[in-house]
């Protein structure tokens, strides 16, 4: 089990992209300290805040994500592994919250290459 703090989560990932020419996108990397989930590659796609918390305080999150590469685990083992999916939610908080701390934060509204890989977090 990767256990990680918010310090040490900015660690385990890098942004990375691919330029060829019928094939561009950008995505995150899993880097070493994530154990066997290294060197997955991965985007966002539509990330969604609940109305209102929950009785517990806590915010709903939704997204939305593409497999790009795995080379050991497949994508039918990675939708069914909690540990992934808290993994890469804790991913997308970290960008978020260095995003709004630096007032970069982006949005685009775009499904044109969503999956079913619906994940929800409570934060």
């Amino acid at each position: 089990m990767v256990v990680l703090s918010r310090l040490d989560i900015s660690r385990c990932y890098k942004f990375v992209a691919s330029e060829e020419e019928n094939n561009k996108w950008q995505g995150i990397q899993l880097l070493e300290s994530t154990g066997k989930y290294k060197d997955i590659i991965y985007k966002y796609g539509k990330v969604k805040f609940a109305k209102k918390e929950t009785d517990k305080g806590e915010m709903p999150l939704t997204f939305h994500y593409d497999l790009i590469y795995s080379k050991d685990i497949s994508g039918k083992e990675l939708q069914e592994d909690l540990e992934f999916k808290n993994l890469i939610g804790d991913v997308l908080i970290d960008i978020m919250e260095k995003q709004l701390e630096d007032n970069s934060l982006q949005y685009v509204n775009s499904t044109k290459h969503w999956t079913n890989n619906i994940i929800k977090l409570n934060i």
